[in-house]
């Protein structure tokens, strides 16, 4: 099974300044680089638009996906607003106590996909009771979760961690340790946010920080600092004995509004 996973849009709303960056054209070149790979899914992950929750920008997001040969599936950030998005993109998941998280299952791949919200900068005490009680109970071989802050910290004093960080990780984490327990099984977390490219081991689970469409950011400095602006995505490969990402950057260059 291959997915391709995009994190971080920002997308702005038409002609909008998103600090001299083409957030629109940086996506529409990673879509077009994901339409070569011709994943069986495509994840969005959240922070789809610039500032916050925009039904203008869902709407034009929605337009440029449709007669994708694929299926597609989201989950809000922290910029989005979660059901002004549910409705404009005519999501066919219910949302629960104003949050949008789901599973899917791929019984004959031996795969359990689940999708969280952590758009309120924590996750809800029933959706970590309901995130713990799926992996405890899944039987398939690869568990990947998406969502989009990392449930762990990467540096001490970074800008990102030290102000913008899950702010129940170790209650995320915790509920997560006990679903997967002390066996040979791990959980896959892909997540954004960051805009960054890291890999976190913890027990029980790999946390991959998927890079932004939009900037990425210096997770060392204690002050915001962009890295680059190459834009990218991820790629996830499934296979019956293991799991294979790598991150796909398209050019390194700042792309200016025209």
């Amino acid at each position: 099974m291959k997915i391709a996973q995009l994190t971080d849009l920002h997308l702005g709303r038409e002609n909008e300044d998103t600090y001299g960056v083409n957030t629109r054209s940086n996506f529409l070149r990673c879509l077009e680089d994901i339409r070569a790979y011709q994943p069986d899914l495509l994840v969005i992950t959240g922070d789809i638009c610039f500032r916050e929750g925009d039904e203008e920008v869902y709407v034009w997001l929605k337009k440029q996906l449709q007669g994708l040969p694929f299926p597609l599936r989201f989950i809000p950030g922290n910029h989005d607003h979660t059901p002004t998005m549910a409705r404009a993109l005519e999501l066919p998941f219910p949302l629960r106590e104003g949050q949008l998280y789901y599973e899917e299952e791929f019984p004959e791949k031996n795969i359990h996909l689940l999708y969280s919200d952590s758009s309120s900068y924590r996750l809800s005490a029933n959706q970590t009771l309901w995130l713990e009680q799926q992996l405890s109970k899944s039987p398939h071989r690869h568990l990947l979760l998406f969502i989009h802050h990392p449930p762990a910290k990467y540096t001490r004093n970074g800008f990102m961690d030290a102000k913008h960080a899950l702010q129940d990780q170790e209650e995320v984490m915790a509920a997560i340790r006990r679903a997967i327990g002390d066996g040979n099984r791990r959980l896959h977390i892909f997540c954004g946010h960051y805009h960054a490219e890291k890999l976190i081991l913890l027990p029980a689970a790999n946390v991959f920080i998927t890079p932004s469409t939009f900037l990425q950011i210096d997770l060392h400095e204690e002050n915001f600092a962009i890295d680059h602006y190459s834009p990218a995505w991820r790629k996830i490969e499934i296979s019956p004995a293991h799991i294979a990402t790598e991150v796909r950057y398209l050019f390194n260059h700042q792309t200016q509004i025209q």
